[in-house]
């Protein structure tokens, strides 16, 4: 009888443990197809959701104040590395601050005109502005919040040619797996006026197995604490785990997560993973934070160009951009 009776606890055991192993392989299945299902998704159907005020508020009260961002160089690891790794640096000095500067004066300038240009013909707005999350602090504030298509006239061109020709270049080359063949598929600047609000968390392109794109953001002026730095999520780009549970409880997932904030000097630049969990945060100071945003793809990305003026009549390539002049 007790020969039986082990006989018959080992069935069902053996029968749990293979219920089990079914049950996460199912799961592990689910996951992958998800992953292939975002990851294949055209980006204006990938998240960012459509996060409200209220709830981007939420988000940087559980996130806390955040850490500076450290300098690629001060992280003990190999630039691509340390990018691999955690999926954003920083790279001081990389545009001088007077061209810096002189590149902030012409966006805010294009900008005003674009705005005119579009009110005047609002077909025009795919082709100079993307759409981008938290346009307005509250449906009756003002615009606070744009991304503009840059054009690809000199001045542009020259800042993209002095970021591209230094490490950021290189990390870019080492980073992409195509070297200098990388397409561009951004030019943009990022503005967020006084009283911009927090975005929401995102990525940029969901989830996926290998890289999609590596975005650059350059600061055209410094950009302290309380003008809306970009905050990042360290390492969820490589963890699917972060973002299941970001989308299922993502209270839960914020409050024990831990976040890096870009302070950055003029000229200053940081690269990060398009599958990063990161936002924009809100600009409570006196003065209009502007960054220029390039983006190229990794080479298993196949996806659009979703942000440069001229769409798909303008194939740049990352050495077109270090070494071609001004005729592009």
């Amino acid at each position: 009888g007790a020969l039986v009776i082990s006989a018959a606890s080992d069935v069902q055991l053996l029968q749990a443990s293979v219920d089990t192993s079914l049950l996460l392989a199912a799961v592990a299945l689910q996951m992958a197809l998800l992953a292939v299902i975002v990851a294949t998704q055209p980006r204006s159907l990938r998240r960012p959701v459509a996060w409200s005020v209220e709830d981007a508020a939420e988000h940087q009260g559980l996130l806390g104040s955040g850490r500076p961002l450290p300098a690629v160089d001060d992280l003990g690891l190999v630039h691509s590395e340390a990018l691999r790794q955690l999926g954003v640096v920083r790279v001081p000095g990389a545009l001088r601050a007077e061209a810096a500067s002189n590149l902030r004066t012409f966006v805010l300038e294009e900008l005003a005109r674009s705005c005119v240009e579009v009110a005047a013909d609002p077909s025009l707005t795919e082709h100079r502005l993307t759409n981008v999350q938290m346009t307005h602090a509250s449906s009756e504030a003002p615009q606070t919040r744009w991304e503009l298509k840059l054009p690809l006239e000199p001045l542009v061109l020259d800042a993209v040619r002095e970021v591209l020709c230094g490490p950021v270049g290189e990390l870019l080359e080492a980073s992409t797996g195509c070297a200098g063949e990388s397409e561009l598929c951004e030019l943009s600047a990022l503005i967020a006026a006084p009283g911009a609000a927090p975005q929401g968390v995102h990525e940029d392109t969901g989830f996926s197995k290998d890289p999609a794109l590596f975005s650059t953001f350059v600061a055209l002026q410094e950009v302290t604490h309380d003008m809306g730095p970009t905050r990042f999520l360290p390492r969820t780009h490589i963890d699917m785990s972060a973002h299941a549970r970001f989308a299922s409880d993502w209270k839960g997932f914020l409050k024990d997560a831990d976040s890096s904030v870009g302070l950055l000097k003029p000229g200053d630049a940081t690269i990060f993973d398009s599958r990063l969990l990161h936002c924009g945060t809100g600009n409570s100071a006196e003065t209009t934070r502007v960054l220029m945003c390039l983006t190229f793809k990794h080479a298993s990305y196949s996806g659009p160009r979703y942000s440069v003026r001229g769409g798909s009549s303008n194939t740049l390539r990352l050495r077109d951009l270090k070494f071609v002049g001004n005729d592009l």
